[in-house]
Parts: C-alpha cells; sequence; structure tokens
C-alpha cells in the first residue's frame, strides 16, 4: 500500500469520527483534503461526503455528490437509497420513489442470487427430489413462479 493510500484511509477514518461526533466542519475539511488525493475514483468517499451533507441537511449537495458515487459505481445500493432519502428531504417524491425502486431491485437480485447459489431457492422438481433424498440439512425456501413474479412487480 503506497503513502498516498494510508493517506487517503486515514482522511476517510478521521471524517467518519467527526461525522460520528457532529463535528462537521472538521469531517468536512477530511473529505476535501481526500478527494484532492482520489477525486475520480472513490464512490465510497463521495458517499461519506453525502451522508455528511444530509447530516447537515444540506440535502442538494448530497444528491450531488450521490450522483457522482452512481457515476463511478452504478450498481450502488445504499446511493440509490440515501438519495431517495435526500430526495424526500427536499420533497421530490418522484424522483424518492425512483431511487428507492432502484435500491430494492439491486437488494433483490442480490438475494435472489445469495438464496440460488446456497440451494435456498429450488425449482418444484428441486424441492421434490430433496425431498426424497433426505435433504434436510438447512432450511429450505421453495417459491413458486408466480410467487415470485409477484414480488419482482412489487419492487
Amino acid at each position: 500500500m503506497s503513502e498516498e493510500q494510508i493517506k487517503l484511509r486515514w482522511l476517510m477514518m478521521s471524517a467518519v469520527q467527526h461525522l460520528h461526533a457532529e463535528r462537521f466542519q472538521a469531517a468536512l475539511a477530511d473529505c476535501e483534503s481526500a478527494l484532492r488525493l482520489d477525486p475520480e475514483n472513490n464512490s465510497r468517499l463521495y458517499l461519506l461526503r453525502a451522508t455528511l451533507f444530509a447530516r447537515m441537511h444540506r440535502f442538494t449537495d448530497a444528491i450531488a455528490n450521490l450522483n457522482e458515487a452512481i457515476d463511478i459505481q452504478r450498481e450502488y445500493g445504499i446511493a440509490y437509497l440515501m438519495r431517495a432519502y435526500c430526495h424526500r428531504a427536499i420533497g421530490n417524491s418522484a424522483a424518492a420513489d425512483q431511487d428507492l425502486q432502484k435500491a430494492l431491485m439491486m437488494a433483490e437480485a442480490i438475494l435472489h442470487g445469495f438464496c440460488a447459489e446456497t440451494g435456498m431457492i429450488r425449482t418444484r422438481f428441486d424441492a421434490t427430489q430433496a425431498l426424497f433424498d433426505g435433504d434436510r440439512d438447512y432450511p429450505q425456501l421453495f417459491l413458486p413462479a408466480e410467487e415470485i413474479e409477484r414480488l419482482r412487480q412489487a419492487a
């Protein structure tokens, strides 16, 4: 790890500590210093600065930072969720609903992938075969195709 990377991590940890202690100006100064070290590639830094701005009730600035984070990392569910919160805080319900839907769809995709990989979601044939095989090592969740589609449409 280079000296610059160490300094960047230290600045981010320091900003988080200042944020939790509600020393907002000190946290903002740490974020600004960190951005000078890594202005283009660190989506977590923009998320941190957005969190700081949201705590300061500077929701427009928070949204601008969340836009930067999402531009860097398109599938950043927490950034969409935070942006939904900020949009709601300034009364932009349509944008908030759209961002919340994106965050929920990302969360569903992650959960569905996890369940499929661990065998917690099975086809009807697989579930029946597991009963015959006596497969009871971990809880099984069976969702018919209609229920999966209903959940997708509700998200």
